[in-house]
């Protein structure tokens, strides 16, 4: 028994991306014809497909009004660093930590500790 992948899955998911949608069509097309002329499927298993509908978890955040002013204000100075637009301070040490604080402040349960850190 192995403990291991037969190979690293990253390398898969290129190689998918390599041969694109026609060669993984292809690809399904070829294992089919494979399946009968080896005599592994049979012609009634044709007639009814199972199909897995199983839905894969995300790590997909809920965008708080937190979350996006920090993500905001960060495009916002990477903008004004393309147009050469000098800021007095980017705030991105002070926005990282206020963005931070205002987390935990929710979590504690501590909510006028949390508007300020989200308003500050």
């Amino acid at each position: 028994m192995k403990h291991d992948f037969p190979c690293d899955p990253t390398s898969l998911v290129k190689w998918r991306k390599r041969i694109g949608s026609e060669g993984v069509e292809k690809f399904l097309e070829e294992t089919i014809l494979l399946g009968q002329r080896e005599g592994q499927i049979k012609e009634p298993e044709f007639r009814r497909v199972n199909v897995d509908t199983t839905v894969q978890e995300k790590a997909i955040t809920f965008p708080t009004d937190a979350k996006l002013y920090h993500k905001m204000r960060q495009v916002l100075v990477k903008e004004a660093s393309k147009e050469n637009i000098q800021l007095r301070q980017s705030y991105k040490r002070k926005g990282k930590l206020a963005f931070i604080k205002q987390g935990r402040y929710f979590h504690a349960k501590q909510s006028k500790r949390a508007h300020k850190e989200q308003n500050a």
